[in-house]
């Protein structure tokens, strides 16, 4: 009983880590656990490649499945008939028992979901959380086997996150990865890959080439590492989009232009002497005409350039 029983937590443990390594989840210090766990028994490192290889054979074999059938010619004899279909069927029946360990969780506890210009959502997850997209945002949720992971991969989101102490909530980046039991915080990705995170309730553990260190409500670690805690009307503007609007109070021109331009996906370009330019006021994030024409309006001694549909500039007068 005893042995079956290792036996049984090992084919778990192997299925697991199938499934996460396919997820694409692992981090370098999951990567040395894998390996650690690998070595630690012969057993392990059978029972892993043995998952491994059921699900790259999995795609091949559903398809034959089909191609078997119960019944026999008619001059088949039934001694001939056992050797030659229930070998195959029984070996593709378990293939694929224990290869719904991984399809079917995949199916149903992971998704790709992504924004395109101008556009933002929200996303309900299955632990009960909650992110809002903003436009041109691509991420990955897993949420198999009771984790809770998002792999942000451009863009910008913010989430709100169901409070569950023994299941962490991450969410990595190119740059580095978030980690929460409980928290509401803004992620946004610089064009490098580093993330801008602003937290406004409970706690995060930040952890990237730059940083490691845990925020506290009205703090934000920007994309190049710098710390700095936030005032209300900083926490608002850094929000803001979630409410479809951009609040320019403390930001400069060039600043303002490319946040709507990250919105659109346009291209707009500040002449050299007005990029430091400090603005105010607040916009509808999805009116680019509205605030250009506000621009050119206003006595900025400002004008707008339009290349194209997709390429403004903004110069002196």
């Amino acid at each position: 009983m005893t042995n079956r029983i290792s036996t049984e937590h090992i084919d778990e443990q192997a299925a697991r880590w199938t499934s996460r390594l396919d997820g694409g989840e692992l981090s370098a210090a999951d990567r040395l656990a894998l390996h650690a766990w690998l070595d630690e028994d012969p057993a392990h490192r059978a029972a892993f490649e043995h998952y491994q290889m059921i699900c790259d054979d999995t795609a091949e074999a559903i398809p034959a499945l089909a191609q078997v059938s119960p019944v026999a010619r008619p001059d088949q004899a039934a001694a001939r008939r056992w050797p030659v279909w229930i070998p195959a069927v029984a070996g593709l029946a378990a293939a694929l028992a224990i290869a719904a360990v991984w399809i079917v969780p995949y199916i149903r506890d992971t998704q790709k979901v992504a924004t395109i210009a101008a556009q933002r959502s929200t996303l309900a997850l299955p632990d009960g959380s909650r992110t809002d997209l903003n436009a041109r945002t691509a991420l990955f949720t897993d949420f198999r086997h009771g984790r809770r992971f998002v792999r942000l991969e451009k863009g910008e989101a913010f989430f709100s996150v169901a409070k569950d102490t023994t299941h962490p909530f991450s969410v990595e980046t190119p740059g580095g990865t978030v980690r929460v039991t409980g928290t509401q915080f803004n992620v946004r990705l610089a064009p490098d890959g580093h993330p801008e995170v602003t937290l406004l309730e409970g706690s995060v553990e930040i952890q990237n080439s730059l940083a490691h260190l845990m925020l506290k409500p009205g703090q934000q670690l920007s994309a190049a590492g710098e710390l700095r805690t936030l005032s209300a009307r900083d926490l608002d503007r850094t929000t803001a989009w979630r409410e479809g609007r951009i609040v320019l109070n403390g930001l400069t021109l060039a600043e303002a232009a490319e946040q709507f331009a990250a919105f659109h996906g346009k291209r707009i370009e500040v002449a050299p002497e007005l990029a430091a330019r400090q603005m105010g006021g607040s916009y509808a994030l999805d009116d680019l005409p509205g605030f250009l024409d506000a621009l050119a309006a206003d006595t900025l001694a400002l004008r707008i350039v339009r290349y194209d549909e997709e390429h403004f500039a903004i110069v002196t007068r």
